[in-house]
């Protein structure tokens, strides 16, 4: 039987904080309209460039029918497996 969460794999040392499982729906919606950088290299499928700046994002967490909004910014995308992918938002920290 397959686990309930995606495993995770190689973040164990980098962590700041301790991390809970959890099953809420998530919708992330970019805040950031246009991302400007430089090209590290160039081919017919596509492009890895490096910018300055984040990548803002607001993130809705709906679980057991309540919902909260949290505003960060995209630290990573990661293709795990054909069209599934992992994302990494850190939050921004109040106040």
């Amino acid at each position: 039987m397959a686990p309930s969460h995606p495993r995770e794999v190689g973040l164990g040392e980098r962590r700041r904080a301790d991390r809970e499982p959890s099953s809420a729906q998530v919708r992330l919606r970019v805040a950031t309209e246009l991302i400007e950088g430089r090209a590290q290299n160039v081919a017919p499928g596509g492009v890895l460039f490096f910018t300055e700046g984040e990548v803002r994002v607001e993130v809705e967490l709906i679980e057991d029918g309540v919902s909260r909004t949290v505003c960060g910014h995209l630290v990573r995308s990661e293709r795990i497996d054909g069209e599934r992918r992992g994302w990494a938002v850190e939050f921004a920290q109040p106040g």
